[in-house]
């Protein structure tokens, strides 16, 4: 017969055993959610530079030069690593249109955290696999009437 507030005797460590099972599953969904935030940041400052860039591009004196000049600007301004920002410039005075493309090479540092720590569990279980982690091309391009 149990007494009330006890548990039975085969219930003793079920507690520690579910936070065993769940904590690495809360552990990738905040990473996943970590991982995504990161992509949308880095698409809105590439989405920005963008339109900064062509917005330089309709003013007077905007030839391609100055509109890479202030994409990359503002792409350090906002803490991107501009050796992985490339900006393509086209002004097409026959459709009275500039077209301005940033590209940026993101490199998430969380999905490089749990590579490197499914690298360290193969490795501990025998396996011998090397992953390397991708670089996502984020693209951005807007196009602005001079």
């Amino acid at each position: 017969m149990n007494k009330r507030g006890h548990r039975r005797t085969g219930e003793r460590g079920q507690g520690l055993v579910e936070l065993a099972v769940t904590t690495p599953l809360l552990i990738l969904i905040l990473a996943g959610l970590v991982h995504f935030g990161l992509i949308m940041q880095t698409q809105q400052v590439i989405t920005n530079a963008s339109r900064i860039g062509a917005r330089r591009g309709t003013q007077a004196g905007g030839d391609a030069g100055t509109i890479q000049s202030a994409v990359m600007n503002y792409c350090q301004l906002a803490g991107l690593d501009t050796s992985k920002v490339t900006v393509q410039v086209n002004i097409d005075n026959t459709t009275s249109q500039a077209t301005v493309t940033v590209s940026y090479q993101f490199t998430s540092p969380v999905e490089g955290t749990l590579v490197a720590m499914a690298a360290m569990i193969s490795r501990a279980a025998g396996a011998g696999t090397s992953s390397l982690v991708v670089p996502h091309q984020l693209q951005s391009t807007t196009v602005m009437r001079l």
